[in-house]
């Protein structure tokens, strides 16, 4: 069912008049929305949420749009946002080419961002974003909008966050020379380490300043450079004793089972690591000194491929292969020696009957 929002919440901008050019807009969701956020079209005004009180919004909503006469023959692009509870969980936009004296006809579906976007972000094509159009502070290195006026996370209007640098001061978003009045505690804080200077001490989030290698982040202590953490350090994030994500949590490769790490995985060659038994030599998984197991055997003790119970679902054949167990010729599971039927029997459940 269509609805309409309410009258005088629905004329954006400038106000209904009946010679007004605009956009009639239609609105399209799932039906579990409570707010719609227009984005004005016009340079200069900011978005309008609808209705001002939160309610339980249709599948379909009716929005009029106004925008300047001036703009007759130009394409104009519509963006919206649908809320739940305060939360951007679902977008979309549309363009429409404006006629003055007339409303022209756009319908903009929205697309979902499940679970929903955080404060200062909007939800585009199914995928949260950071930019002017959500954020009035910066966006940082992980999109998240922050306010934008420490020295570890400095700008505004949706643009990219900036570390300010030695004396540098956050002044409205912008990093800024600043002398000995800046000083904190008669110190300059690391950018890299604090973001701010918390009751005279360099801080970062209001504990103490990151470790070497640390860096300060969201107003907590990550991993900086190209490092992981192991423990309670941060390791390089490329060897087999500290493999991981930049910025992330280290893991310990196995060293027989895999010889490199690379983008944060362990890895044998090019492929995942050897299963348990196996060694990887040179790039390759190998048993003993043949090459690995095939798929249903295992690598013993004493470096052979073997079949059995353990790596094997089905039957194992004299040759030490593993097969299904479900035909005349291999019957069998669990790992015990495949059977023959013979004499009319035939596999069923694993058995000769």
């Amino acid at each position: 069912m269509r609805t309409a929002l309410v009258v005088g919440l629905a004329c954006l901008a400038l106000g209904c008049a009946a010679d007004a050019t605009g956009i009639s807009l239609t609105v399209e969701s799932d039906g579990t929305l409570d707010q719609i956020r227009v984005a004005s079209p016009e340079p200069g005004r900011a978005a309008t949420l609808l209705p001002e009180e939160p309610r339980a919004l249709a599948a379909s909503e009716s929005v009029s749009v106004i925008v300047s006469g001036d703009r007759d023959g130009e394409s104009v692009e519509v963006q919206v946002d649908g809320l739940r509870e305060g939360v951007a969980v679902a977008s979309g936009s549309g363009s429409v080419t404006i006629e003055r004296g007339r409303f022209v006809e756009l319908t903009v579906s929205l697309i979902g961002c499940d679970p929903g976007c955080g404060e200062g972000e909007r939800c585009e094509g199914g995928v949260c974003v950071c930019d002017g159009a959500s954020c009035a502070g910066c966006c940082n290195a992980s999109n998240r909008c922050v306010a934008g006026d420490t020295t570890g996370e400095c700008g505004s209007a949706g643009g990219a966050c900036a570390v300010c640098e030695g004396t540098e001061r956050c002044d409205a978003g912008s990093c800024a020379p600043c002398g000995d009045e800046c000083l904190c505690g008669g110190e300059v804080c690391d950018p890299e380490r604090t973001d701010r200077c918390e009751r005279g001490a360099c801080s970062c989030g209001g504990g103490p300043p990151c470790e070497i290698a640390e860096a300060c982040r969201d107003a907590a202590c990550v991993c900086g450079g190209l490092t992981c953490r192991l423990g309670a350090s941060c390791e390089p994030a490329n060897r087999l004793e500290s493999c991981g994500t930049v910025g992330g949590n280290c893991t310990v490769c196995d060293a027989v089972r895999a010889d490199a790490c690379v983008e944060g995985q362990c890895r044998c060659g090019s492929g995942d690591p050897c299963v348990d038994g196996e060694e990887c030599v040179g790039g390759e998984c190998r048993c003993g000194g043949g090459p690995a197991c095939v798929e249903g055997q295992r690598c013993n003790d004493s470096g052979e491929c073997i079949c059995d119970g353990s790596s094997c679902d089905g039957c194992c054949t004299t040759a030490r292969l593993c097969e299904t167990g479900d035909s005349d010729m291999f019957c069998g599971e669990g790992g015990n020696d495949c059977e023959r039927c013979a004499g009319g029997e035939r596999c069923r459940a694993f058995e000769c009957d």
